[in-house]
């Protein structure tokens, strides 16, 4: 379904390792991670390797709460599994996080989401091979050379958030294969999109 590396963090991390505060907005992350669990948008591989994660922007701020890398591993969650980005550079592959665990691998992708001038407050990053092979150059689709946790594949979601005329909230990534993300003003939005793209 994907590649060995997948749930590795490839960017530069300053972790501060620290209990976050159980609150409404980690308490919503959970509730919709939870339903990706149970529709297998979000688990574990058969090597063992966690994919899918999911964001949510903290209000009035470009912070976020974020699932935390190789999360997917586990069927419940709680604050223990949610990292807080407080900052993050994409030029330079670098974020600043605190929390129980590790932001996921895919922090930079959901961090360029959250730069755009569109109040997009949500993103969910699914694997799904058949979806990803269907609709692969029909949605919005980024280069097959930017793999995933790089600025290279924050550049072109950011080239394709900002293209003039944009009406989807799905972006495939083409240099990760069965990647695709949705995106949101909420998490119920978000959700939405991807259930209507898997029919369920």
């Amino acid at each position: 379904m994907t590649k060995p590396e997948e749930g590795y963090i490839k960017f530069h991390c300053n972790w501060e390792k620290m209990p976050l505060e159980k609150n409404e907005l980690t308490d919503e992350l959970i509730k919709y991670r939870q339903e990706l669990y149970h529709r297998k948008l979000l688990g574990v591989l058969e090597n063992g390797i966690g994919y899918g994660n999911v964001s949510l922007r903290i209000p009035g701020t470009d912070n976020f709460i974020i699932t935390g890398s190789a999360t997917g591993t586990y069927s419940i969650i709680n604050t223990d599994h949610i990292s807080l980005v407080t900052s993050f550079d994409i030029n330079k592959n670098y974020i600043e996080c605190c929390g129980n665990v590790k932001a996921s691998s895919e922090s930079m992708t959901h961090a360029a989401i959250y730069m755009s001038p569109f109040n997009l407050n949500a993103v969910i990053h699914t694997h799904h091979k058949a979806l990803w092979q269907e609709l692969h150059g029909k949605y919005p689709t980024t280069d097959k050379n930017a793999a995933y946790g790089t600025p290279e594949m924050a550049a072109e979601i950011v080239r394709i958030i900002m293209k003039p005329g944009r009406r989807e909230s799905v972006i495939i990534m083409g240099g990760h294969e069965d990647g695709i993300i949705t995106f949101g003003k909420n998490l119920r939005s978000a959700c939405s999109e991807l259930f209507k793209l898997v029919g369920n």
